[in-house]
């Protein structure tokens, strides 16, 4: 490699950890590109197999009159590498051929015109991704097609709330529920040589609306979602504490379509990418205690249509939704979820319908019935029918 083509310092090893792959930035005079090398069985890097260079500019003088290749990632189901270039305003997409080490570009995303892309972060679920854009100091969430490794804007918030000093937003990452995504800014917030990380609550919110139409094209129907709970209970009494599900990741997207049948109290028909696949989605029945995050997304993906029509799917009819829920319903169904209050239990039997405040009351009152709160713990209220036993005081 050039000696006066500096790389970037992130090295991600594509999987399964055969290459390492290089974003270099460029000068003045020479294109930004991206670079694969072979890994020794020790994990170092040997032989360059390929090195491609990226086209373009972009509006920003001094910044943007040539390619500045910023970041190389891969996206979480393995099939694109993302290489962000600052100076054209562009996400490239490449795939990468395993057995010759050689890349050939698939796609190119153009963002708004001086943005700068940087870094990116994908969202839990691998859906969404967002991009730190330095040189319009935003941060922009975009609908990732995994198919075509392709990015489309959702929307677009500043970086930081301080509008009348000059930011450069740098690293971005995401939580693992989904909720959130942090920052890094040099500017604005930078005092005494640190980087706060402002919080910026965009996942979830955002993403439920499109950014010019009411049905954008592509739109094929709503969908209730939700996130997989970093926590979940299993066990006697709930005792025992994993990291999501046995099918789920924490903060995996699951898509929930309208309830058709009854799997049991609190359980739910959902389709989301299994943890030990994520390039396909499956169908399962998932506890709701073990969700969070309730929100309305937009379903774009045929592949998608199809878990959620399951056996009721027509391939004569791929983009319809056979049993769709209306965006006034299933955010009604999200806001309820969404309410801090907890479902209870009733003789063994859970009520996810019935929920009660925390802490919940010692008597609670349902269709004409008197219940007293038996037991609660991590799994929730428990409430019996059978009065408290009183305690025995001998007559004197």
């Amino acid at each position: 490699m050039p000696p006066d083509r500096p790389p970037e310092r992130r090295l991600p090893p594509h999987r399964p950890l055969r290459h390492g792959l290089t974003a270099n930035y460029g000068t003045d005079t020479l294109p930004g590109t991206v670079a694969v090398h072979r890994l020794d069985a020790d994990g170092r890097l040997s032989d360059l197999t390929d090195v491609v260079e990226h086209r373009g500019s972009g509006p920003v003088t001094g910044r943007q009159e040539g390619t500045h290749a910023h970041q190389v990632l891969v996206d979480p189901a393995g099939r694109h590498v993302l290489a962000t270039d600052l100076g054209a305003d562009t996400v490239f997409a490449y795939q990468l051929d395993t057995n010759t080490g050689k890349l050939s570009q698939v796609g190119a995303s153009r963002l708004r015109p001086g943005s700068g892309p940087r870094h990116l972060a994908f969202a839990p679920g691998g859906d969404l991704v967002l991009s730190a854009d330095e040189l319009s100091s935003t941060v922009t969430l975009h609908r990732y097609d995994a198919g075509t490794g392709t990015l489309h804007e959702l929307s677009r918030v500043p970086a930081t709330a301080v509008a009348d000093i000059p930011n450069q937003p740098g690293g971005i990452v995401t939580s693992t529920c989904g909720h959130y995504v942090w920052v890094t800014n040099r500017g604005a917030e930078k005092t005494a040589g640190s980087c706060p990380v402002p919080c910026l609550r965009i996942l979830g919110v955002a993403d439920t609306e499109p950014i010019e139409n009411e049905t954008p094209d592509g739109l094929l129907g709503w969908c209730l979602v939700a996130n997989v709970s970093r926590e979940t209970t299993r066990g006697e009494g709930g005792l025992d504490i994993q990291r999501g599900t046995k099918h789920f990741p924490v903060g995996a997207l699951l898509w929930i379509p309208p309830p058709r049948w009854d799997p049991g109290w609190g359980r739910w028909h959902a389709v989301g990418r299994h943890r030990g696949n994520g390039r396909r989605y499956v169908n399962m029945v998932v506890r709701a205690d073990d969700l969070e995050n309730f929100r309305v997304k937009g379903v774009y993906s045929e592949g998608l249509v199809r878990g959620l029509n399951g056996y009721d799917h027509d391939p004569a009819a791929p983009r319809t939704l056979q049993n769709p829920w209306t965006r006034e319903r299933a955010q009604s169904w999200a806001d309820g979820w969404n309410d801090l209050r907890e479902s209870i239990v009733i003789d063994g039997r859970r009520h996810p319908r019935i929920r009660v405040p925390n802490p919940p009351p010692a008597e609670l009152q349902v269709g004409g019935e008197i219940l007293h709160l038996a037991q609660y713990g991590a799994r929730g209220p428990h409430y019996s029918r059978m009065p408290p036993p009183m305690e025995w005081v001998p007559e004197t």
